[in-house]
């Protein structure tokens, strides 16, 4: 919100010269001299005598001398900066009936630049400027009260008054108004359910150069939102976005860039992704810890991924806890510690993140940093499945539901498990689904699926589906047999690296 002292005291001189009058106490004598002193050579300059005739215009009730000295006190450029002091000029030119004023004050009230913030007194002032139809106030006002919603009220009476002030800031052309008010119609809120027309305003405001519609349509065409999916559209609206400084169209470029997996594509994705960081954007600075992590684009460098990641998580990122924990239970570029893992990994679970569920679940497993506890394993698998559609989690559910281990032992719920997590591709899963049908046909007994299943493990080269078929089915092994020897497998590598 700050505005340039030297535009806006020469937007207040325009159209009116320098009157001079013999009158030495009237308002336009005292602001006069005061800006006399003000454009003065710079030998003769005096801003105390600035200060001391704007003072007293102010109080004789110049609008422009109050605004200007609110400018003075905000910037700090003739004097040490002072909110308290700028807010009180501010505030006069306000009162005089000021609409620039009136704007500046309600924003200093809301952002608690002097005091506490209040966002209902701001809205009175903002509301005084929006009167004298100020687009910039109509938009914050329609803002604050769009914050201020209770949750989950998307009702046409709570958001009438919204929708009318963004309209009428949108009308004056204001382009973040057509932007808000474009969101409203997108999402359907207060019943103003319009995707088509919302894309008009994302459209409109685009065009007159706001990023923040300009990477709404971006995400339009990417996702194929009314319009239809179109990736070349998708690209050249997310760039325009990012080029003019927008952390989340960066970091959209980034990933666009990343996932066409052409080498050269990774040095871009790295560009865009740093320039969202140095905003302190947390995407951008887990997905450049990726970077360093896999090695794409740049040397591998678990530090450096480490690095990153934790700068991430300062900022509330889950990903980054959840991956600074991956190289705590590993020892990447830190030392392994898996208290430390677990550290991270409870945050996870903080945030309600099912990964966080599931390596937890794991260490209790596998009896790492905690002692062996099957039923707290089955717990945490269980709360991560509840969560999301982990694939790890699903398949750790089937083990335990086939060995009784932390739950009574049901085969045909271990199959359900396994063949949800096999259907995500997980390799594990199926083999253990095969494995488990051959060896323990039930109810929802399926060779023709269990076959499936262990030829696509087999063609992943995965060794123990080589092993049960040349025992099932070459050397005609007894199931009993095949039992046994299964039972002594043990389970490895329950978090790897790649879950990232």
């Amino acid at each position: 919100m700050k505005t340039s002292l030297i535009g806006l005291i020469t937007f207040f001189l325009m159209g009116t010269a320098i009157a001079q009058t013999s009158d030495t106490t009237s308002v336009k004598y005292l602001y006069n001299t005061g800006l006399k002193y003000y454009y003065c050579p710079q030998a003769e300059q005096d801003f105390s005598k600035v200060l001391y005739y704007w003072s007293k215009a102010a109080s004789a009730g110049s609008i422009e001398a109050a605004y200007n000295l609110g400018l003075i006190y905000e910037e700090g450029a003739l004097v040490e900066q002072n909110s308290a002091e700028a807010f009180k000029w501010f505030k006069r030119a306000a009162e005089l009936g000021d609409m620039y004023a009136q704007y500046t004050v309600g924003i200093y009230l809301n952002e608690g630049f002097v005091g506490s913030p209040d966002w209902k007194e701001a809205l009175k002032w903002l509301n005084l400027a929006a009167k004298q139809k100020y687009a910039p106030a109509m938009c914050k006002a329609a803002l604050i009260m769009e914050e201020h919603v209770p949750k989950d009220d998307y009702s046409m009476k709570t958001y009438q008054p919204i929708v009318d002030m963004y309209q009428a800031a949108a009308n004056l052309g204001d382009a973040y108004a057509q932007y808000r008010l474009g969101n409203i119609y997108f999402e359907g809120r207060g019943y103003y359910s319009n995707q088509l027309k919302a894309l008009g305003l994302y459209q409109k405001a685009a065009d007159a150069g706001c990023v923040e519609a300009q990477y709404a349509l971006g995400v339009c065409y990417y996702e194929g939102y009314v319009v239809g999916m179109d990736l070349k559209k998708a690209f050249q609206y997310m760039k325009m976005a990012a080029e003019s400084g927008l952390p989340d169209a960066q970091t959209f470029v980034g990933k666009l860039y990343y996932q066409s997996s052409a080498e050269h594509h990774y040095d871009s994705s790295y560009v865009y992704y740093m320039a969202a960081a140095q905003q302190d954007f947390p995407d951008a600075l887990f997905y450049l810890g990726v970077h360093h992590f896999y090695g794409n684009g740049v040397e591998k460098d678990y530090t450096k991924a480490h690095d990153y990641w934790k700068k991430a998580e300062s900022l509330g990122y889950v990903d980054a806890s959840y991956s600074l924990g991956i190289l705590s239970y590993f020892g990447m570029g830190v030392d392994q510690d898996y208290q430390k893992a677990a550290q991270y990994w409870t945050k996870c679970i903080k945030e309600k993140d099912c990964r966080g569920y599931y390596c937890l679940g794991v260490m209790y497993y596998l009896g790492q940093n905690v002692a062996q506890n099957y039923d707290s394993a089955y717990a945490y698998f269980s709360k991560s499945v509840e969560l999301c559609d982990y694939l790890y989690a699903h398949y750790m559910m089937g083990v335990c539901k086939e060995n009784g281990q932390g739950c009574k032992t049901d085969n045909a719920e271990a199959l359900r498990y396994y063949r949800t997590s096999a259907d995500m591709g997980h390799i594990e899963s199926m083999y253990s689904y095969a494995s488990l049908q051959y060896r323990h046909p039930t109810s929802i007994y399926n060779t023709e699926m269990a076959y499936e299943y262990l030829m696509e493990a087999i063609r992943h080269k995965y060794q123990p589906a080589i092993d049960f078929h040349k025992k099932y089915f070459e050397e005609k092994r007894s199931k009993e047999e095949i039992q046994i020897e299964e039972k002594k497998r043990n389970i490895k590598k329950l978090i790897t690296p790649e879950q990232l």
